[in-house]
Order: structure tokens, then sequence, then C-alpha cells
């Protein structure tokens, strides 16, 4: 099997905390892999390495050989109120980045059909529901074509419908070949959606022997 990235004995520490200890796992391409733990174990410090927004105190995280890998990151916390339509706001993300404008306009195109939301296009974000927000919260962070797309508890919040359309997204990203790693509680969509679980505590990873993981899930690893 593939993998997308690899985290070798990786460890962080905060204020002389340790986060995270000498973490090792792979992560598949072309797969959805979730990060579960209680809050404060550790799971958005993990993938914000992973998204390179943080370096490890020690340790390697190493990607494909050759490879330029391309990540979009979707964070737990977003703006409350955006006063703008979803191509003012993602045209103005794109100028942001440095984007070109045709690009930009041509790719903001492709992500409102993609999400099912073309009549939506210029419509004030502030009049969204919590879902449809997040939807553009995603969008965002695949602005540019994307390998892998990184996100912090992405169904916080969401009502049991707009919950069903994030399920029906990510499986749509997966066809795509879009690898997704995620952090979450909803066992529901960890039994319908994700092929991979990885579950934080106490800082530290092995492999838990003996556990079914739900669903189909292909593996569950522990970090304990």
């Amino acid at each position: 099997m593939d993998h997308i990235i690899e985290l070798q004995n990786v460890t962080k520490v905060y204020k002389s905390k340790s986060i995270l200890e000498e973490v090792n796992l792979s992560i598949p391409s072309n797969q959805v892999t979730a990060i579960v733990g209680k809050n404060g174990s550790g799971k958005s410090t993990l993938l914000k390495l992973i998204a390179g927004l943080m370096k490890p105190d020690s340790g390697q995280i190493l990607f494909p050989k050759g490879k330029t890998l391309r990540i979009g990151y979707v964070p737990e916390l977003t703006p409350a109120v955006i006063p703008f339509t979803p191509v003012e706001y993602l045209t103005h993300m794109g100028m942001i980045r440095r984007l070109p404008k045709k690009q930009v306009e041509q790719r903001i195109n492709t992500l409102l059909e993609m999400f099912h939301m073309e009549d939506d296009r210029n419509i004030r974000i502030i009049h969204f529901s919590k879902g449809m927000k997040q939807k553009i919260t995603i969008m965002q962070a695949m602005l540019e074509e994307t390998d892998l797309l990184i996100m912090d508890e992405p169904l916080s919040g969401l009502d049991p419908k707009a919950q069903r359309d994030l399920e029906e997204l990510l499986i749509s990203l997966k066809r795509r070949k879009i690898s997704v790693i995620l952090s979450c509680h909803e066992t529901r969509l960890l039994e319908r959606v994700v092929d991979q679980i990885f579950v934080i505590n106490q800082c530290k990873m092995t492999q838990k022997s003996g556990q079914h993981a739900p669903g189909k899930l292909k593996n569950r690893l522990v970090i304990w």
C-alpha cells in the first residue's frame, strides 16, 4: 500500500509538557483516516504537525520522494461572520495566496459544482447554515489542487443533515483520489466513511491487537 505521509518518532513538547511522544504512523494514500481522542489529547497538534503548521521537537515527518505534496488544512474554529458571497470570499482567499486570477476563477467554479453549491454562489455567507459554512471553509482549503485534506473536527456542531452531506462529500473526495485526515468523535461517520482510525491517549502510540474496528474499518491503532 502506498503511503502519502509517514511520521517517525515524532515528539512535541509545549511549555515543558509532552503533547505527543515518539509517534510512529503511516497514512495511506486515497483513504480517509480518523484521529480520535479526548479533548486536549493532542489531536489538533498532530494534525498541525502533519499540515506543516508546526514543527516537531524531535522525529521526522516524511513525504513521498520526488513529489511535492499539496495539502489543504481546515481548522476547527472558523470566522463566525463572513460578510461575503462564496465567490467573493474564495476570490479573496486566492488573492491572499497570490494564485493566478484565471486559475482561481476556474477552481471556484469546479468547487461550487463539486459541493453542489452552484445556486448559492452569490448569496451572502452570513445567511448560510453551519453546514454550508463548513463547506465554504473546506472549499478555501482546496483552492489549489489538493493531494491531502486535513480537517480538524469537521462535524462539530453540525445537524444530522449537514453531517450526512459531509459524509457524502468525504466519500466523493476519496473517489477523486484525495487523501483525507480528520479528527472527530462521531462513531457513525467512522463506520460509514473512515478506512483507518488512530486513537490518541496519553501521548504515545502502540498497535492494539485483538480489537475489531467499527464497520468496515481496515485498521485501528491506539496512541496510549
